[in-house]
C-alpha cells in the first residue's frame, strides 16, 4: 500500500489522467474560481491585454491563496500541453473549450445569455492558459525583522 492507506495505482493512458484531472476540478463542492472572479476576469475585453492581464491579477488576488496556487499549477500544465500542440492538437482555444466547465461554474436561466456568458468564459480560460507566465507574481520577500 501506498502512504495513507491508499494504493498506488499505475495509469497508461495520457486520456485517463486528464479525465480523472477534469473531474476533480469538476466535482469539488464550489468551482475552483468562484462567481464573482470569473464575471471580474470576463468583463474586461480581452484587448488590450495589459489592462486585461492587471485586471485578472486584481481579481484573482481576492480569491484565497490555496486558490490562486491550485489555479497556478494547473495553468501551468495546462500552457505546457498547449505548447505541445503541434503534436497533441490541444492549443490554449481547445483546451479552453474543454476546461472552462471544470474551472467555472457559469449558470444562466436565459440559453442565450448562458451560451454568451460561456463564449467570453471560454475567452477567458484561453487568456489564463496563453498568459499563465505573466499571471503569476514572484513570491512575496519576507517580512523584515524587527532589530533586537
Amino acid at each position: 500500500g501506498g502512504e495513507g492507506g491508499g494504493e498506488a495505482v499505475r495509469v497508461d493512458s495520457v486520456d485517463t489522467v486528464a479525465q480523472l484531472l477534469k473531474a476533480y476540478f469538476r466535482e469539488l463542492p464550489e468551482p475552483l474560481l468562484s462567481e464573482g472572479t470569473r464575471q471580474r476576469i470576463c468583463a474586461v475585453p480581452a484587448e488590450p491585454e495589459d489592462e486585461w492581464i492587471a485586471s485578472a491579477r486584481a481579481a484573482l488576488d481576492d480569491e484565497p491563496e490555496a486558490t490562486r496556487s491550485t489555479l497556478s499549477q494547473l495553468l501551468s500544465l495546462l500552457s505546457a500541453v498547449s505548447q505541445e500542440s503541434p503534436t497533441n492538437r490541444m492549443t490554449a482555444e481547445n483546451l479552453s473549450v474543454v476546461w472552462t466547465p471544470n474551472v467555472f461554474r457559469v449558470h444562466h436561466a436565459d440559453p442565450m445569455r448562458l451560451l454568451e456568458h460561456l463564449k467570453l468564459a471560454e475567452i477567458a480560460t484561453r487568456l489564463l492558459i496563453q498568459r499563465e507566465g505573466a499571471l503569476r507574481r514572484p513570491p512575496s520577500p519576507p517580512a523584515p525583522r524587527p532589530p533586537p
